[in-house]
């Protein structure tokens, strides 16, 4: 497992992104975007952590 080689704290997560673009005129607009998880390994509490770094950053 990549999270037990590093040995630190981190959150992986594999996923696949399918993003939708549509043509207006010379534009290309993102029209779509959706991320399906695949998996994921490691401290999941991460998250909430980094969420309040950038609250108390703010």
């Amino acid at each position: 497992m990549l999270t037990e080689a590093v040995g630190e704290r981190i959150w992986v997560i594999g996923c696949h992104y399918t993003i939708g673009l549509t043509r207006r005129n010379d534009t290309w607009l993102l029209s779509s975007s959706r991320v399906r998880i695949s998996y994921e390994e490691g401290g999941r509490e991460l998250e909430a952590t980094a969420r309040q770094r950038v609250t108390a950053a703010a």
